[in-house]
């Protein structure tokens, strides 16, 4: 209060403008609330001071001027001063603005605020958009450099606050103004296209586009109901684009037509191979014509090798699995990958290639060893590889049950792993063998399996559960008594 008293503006006590604020804004308003005659007193006082500041800086920003916004020269005699606003006035200026009509001083009014609004467009559009909107206007002037947009219905460059967001994504704007827009709903007024939209959709059929090309396309001009009110409304223009529209779609199924036959007579295909009958398929999709050498080539290249085909890959070939019953598959079993792709791969991946010679050598390493034995194959051939999807482990973990201890847990999930990994287990067994490897744990381990009579208590256990007698302390007759 003391600050305020100082005449002291209420700003640089709460904003920190200047110095360091004595409180928060929140905090000040805050302990107005709770103290109604102290709050009443300083905001009377920020009021005050607040103008008094106002003044001030009116004095210093007008004293230094030597000539007003019209030019005239700013003497003696022509300055007044304004004791509410504390600022000074131009008098000649003052004078014409009296002799004004006042529709005129409006329109003035209006286009002197106009251009303070284009000299700062973003910190126009800050100010008067809604808080939910800001960012969306953020967004679109940073994708297109500029604070302003063009209405289709008007046909003016607006502010980005005079438009809607668009409704379907959120870093873009309507393409009519609010105003436009509003109208339009209300039925008051009804819109298609533009003057120069329909221009450049004549120009458009003249150069050859047909109708699929201009309305259909990420750059259509307008929608297909769009089109076709604005030929309702315009009889002449709708006359001349329907002639131009059908003589474009007739020449297009010309042009299908003659391609089509062109196929027909070719006689090489596009890399130079005769398309002699013996080098002609025919595809029973659609009954055209292909090269078989071109395709040869593209079965013999393969497809590029995903990341998950060359785990898969790389766990087949760990078990011991030949390489042709990883492009050729077996009963019940898929191939992983075709001969082209393997191929493909290893020539192109340095490092699975390497992988390749790595195994191969000790593979000729054994049968060398062995009397030319071939490498067993360490899982039957009709299971397929093991290839890991998301949430794998959540599904292995939650077939354990819960009240076995998270080690005990971790070792049966580890084992279906390895059994999986290996070849050893197909994915649709996984919850039978569960149950096998949850019965040999609570075998091997009576004391922890839960609900089982057969399972015997440790004589070191809790006899009462109140108590802190051990139950060997319970036994009254030993085992060597009764020998």
């Amino acid at each position: 209060m003391a600050r305020l008293e100082a005449g002291e503006a209420i700003r640089t006590i709460i904003g920190g403008a200047g110095g360091r604020p004595l409180c928060s804004r929140k905090a000040f308003f805050k302990h107005c609330e709770l103290h109604p005659e102290w709050g009443k007193t300083a905001l009377a006082f920020a009021n005050t001071n607040g103008a008094l500041k106002t003044i001030e800086g009116n004095k210093k920003r007008y004293a230094a001027r030597t000539h007003c916004q019209r030019g005239h020269e700013q003497t003696g005699d022509n300055v007044g001063f304004q004791p509410s606003r504390g600022r000074h006035y131009c008098k000649v200026c003052h004078r014409e603005n009296e002799r004004k009509d006042p529709s005129v001083k409006l329109a003035e009014r209006a286009a002197l605020e106009s251009e303070k609004r284009a000299r700062n467009p973003e910190r126009t559009v800050m100010r008067e958009a809604p808080e939910a909107w800001k960012r969306c206007y953020k967004l679109v002037a940073e994708q297109t450099g500029k604070w302003t947009s063009f209405c289709r219905c008007c046909e003016k460059e607006l502010l980005l606050s005079s438009f809607y967001p668009a409704a379907h994504d959120k870093q873009r704007v309507s393409r009519t103004c609010i105003s436009c827009a509003d109208a339009i709903n209300a039925g008051s007024i009804t819109f298609t296209m533009n003057a120069t939209e329909a221009d450049r959709f004549i120009e458009r059929l003249e150069a050859g586009d047909t109708l699929r090309l201009i309305l259909n396309r990420k750059d259509a001009i307008c929608q297909k109901k769009a089109f076709l009110k604005h030929c309702e409304l315009h009889p002449a223009w709708a006359e001349r684009a329907h002639q131009l529209a059908q003589r474009n779609a007739a020449e297009a199924q010309n042009r299908k037509r003659l391609s089509k036959k062109a196929f027909a007579t070719r006689t090489h295909c596009s890399k130079g191979h005769p398309l002699t009958p013996e080098n002609v398929g025919i595809k029973p999709v659609n009954g055209t014509r292909y090269c078989k050498a071109c395709n040869y080539a593209n079965v013999a290249r393969g497809k590029p090798i995903t990341p998950d085909v060359e785990r898969a890959v790389r766990n087949a070939i760990l078990t011991n699995m030949k390489i042709t019953d990883i492009y050729n598959g077996g009963p019940g079993r898929k191939p992983i990958c075709t001969y082209g792709t393997l191929r493909t791969a290893r020539r192109l991946n340095a490092d699975l290639g390497r992988f390749f010679d790595e195994q191969l050598s000790e593979r000729r390493a054994y049968r060398r060893s062995n009397g030319g034995v071939l490498v067993p194959d360490c899982s039957p051939n009709d299971i397929p590889v093991y290839i890991f999807q998301p949430g794998d482990y959540e599904w292995l973990y939650g077939l354990t049950p819960r009240h076995l201890p998270k080690n005990d847990r971790d070792v049966i999930v580890s084992d279906l792993w390895i059994e999986l990994t290996e070849r050893r287990l197909r994915r649709e067994d996984v919850p039978t063998r569960a149950k096998d490897l949850i019965k040999k744990h609570n075998r091997e381990n009576p004391s922890r399996a839960y609900g089982d009579i057969r399972s015997p208590l440790s004589l070191d256990a809790p006899a009462y559960l109140d108590g802190t007698m051990l139950r060997g302390e319970t036994v009254s007759e030993s085992l060597w008594e009764r020998l």
